[in-house]
């Protein structure tokens, strides 16, 4: 096998671009494997997203005041700061949240245990 034909053994052609190298397409297939073995009791995002504060108060159905206090009880998930005047949740904390809650009504305590 010729040094050229060696080369290209390895790398994939993809349509928009020449080629890539073929270690990088195994490396995201296991790495999406990965990502798809979650336990049946912990929630895989893939890709996360920030909610600002009407997102968050339409998601939860919570109001303004609610989610604060709950913040300031360390029971509910802390803002993450974007800029020095634009705050947002991550999305996947937010979604935990309301899981941990809709466990706790369906097992019957009265509230989860806090953050």
């Amino acid at each position: 096998m010729s040094p050229d034909s060696e080369t290209s053994a390895r790398l994939l052609p993809v349509a928009g671009a020449t080629t890539i190298p073929l270690s990088f397409v195994v490396t995201m297939i296991v790495r999406e494997d990965i990502m798809q073995t979650a336990t049946a009791t912990e929630v895989q995002v893939k890709r996360d997203r920030l909610l600002r504060l009407p997102e968050v108060l339409a998601v939860t159905g919570c109001g303004k005041t609610t989610i604060y206090v709950l913040m300031a009880r360390g029971e509910f998930p802390r803002q993450v700061s974007i800029t020095p005047r634009v705050v947002a949740w991550a999305e996947s904390e937010v979604l935990r949240w309301m899981q941990e809650r809709i466990a706790a009504a369906v097992s019957g305590s009265r509230r989860p245990g806090r953050r």
